[in-house]
């Protein structure tokens, strides 16, 4: 399955044997896993669409499967696997090797970015699930620790939406902010080292550097701060107070205010307001 190969990959890179993954072999996983996902999306749809039906003929409470309707959530946390594992072919090709790679490889991201996937459970893009440790109770992870710092810097390098929202109003820097930063190991939790924390701060400062909203709120009224767990998140947000520009206080009047404004300004401007 894809799953296997994207593990099988993984543990080649825990062995050092990095070197060994073709590369081709790669770029053929990550579109067999894009269609994949695009398939479940589609199923999803349709069984959305029969249950629905159901219910509107028999009022019948019969709910989709989880495991079904959700599969191609799953392909996405694959595909970032697999951009991870991308990252590390490049570091292991040499010099003509790597550019030809990292160009190949920029066009696969930017068109994964373009294509703007997202999950079928909330609505999250792929850069919201690069900052989460887990979702839906699966963890992002299966070939390294999510958060990923490698992840992150490829998707915003193709200009991933960095104030994209998800189905709860929640920002990729919410996500951020909201993750324990611990994982369980026999039931025991365990807290990330201090370098995992190190490349966590990094993402942070990128997410900033890419203009990520420390205002935007949530359908609750939530900052990414508000959500902090972490002591070095909680750090990190008074390092960077929030500093409300014009169009920011403009957008939180009319929210807040409850003004009529959809179909009234741009969409570009619709979506201004409702990350405030």
């Amino acid at each position: 399955s894809l799953s296997t190969c994207v593990k099988t990959m993984g543990r080649m890179i825990s062995d050092n044997r990095t070197e060994q993954i073709q590369f081709n072999t790669f770029l053929k996983i990550l579109q067999a896993t894009e269609n994949e996902f695009l398939r479940n999306k589609n199923l999803s749809s349709t069984l959305n669409g029969d249950e629905k039906q159901k219910n509107y003929i028999w009022s019948s409470n019969i709910e989709v499967p989880y495991s079904k309707k959700y599969n191609a959530d799953q392909c996405l946390y694959m595909i970032l696997n697999l951009l991870f594992i991308g990252t590390k072919i490049l570091k292991c090709s040499d010099e003509k090797e790597k550019q030809q790679r990292q160009k190949v490889l920029l066009q696969q991201v930017q068109q994964l970015v373009d294509s703007d996937y997202r999950t079928i459970a909330d609505n999250k893009t792929l850069l919201h699930l690069s900052a989460m440790q887990s979702h839906n109770n699966v963890r992002i992870g299966s070939v390294t620790t999510f958060p990923s710092l490698p992840v992150v810097q490829l998707l915003l390098n193709c200009r991933a939406p960095i104030n994209a929202i998800d189905y709860n109003n929640n920002t990729p820097l919410h996500q951020l902010a909201a993750n324990t930063y611990q994982y369980y190991k026999y039931d025991e939790p365990e807290d990330y080292t201090d370098e995992e924390m190190d490349d966590i701060e990094i993402i942070f400062k990128l997410f900033i550097d890419a203009d990520a909203h420390l205002d935007a709120v949530t359908h609750q009224g939530k900052t990414p701060e508000d959500y902090a767990k972490h002591i070095r998140l909680k750090n990190l947000f008074q390092r960077y107070p929030i500093e409300l520009n014009l169009k920011c206080l403009c957008a939180q009047m009319i929210r807040t205010s409850k003004l009529n404004y959809m179909n009234h300004i741009s969409q570009h401007l619709q979506s201004f307001v409702q990350l405030h």
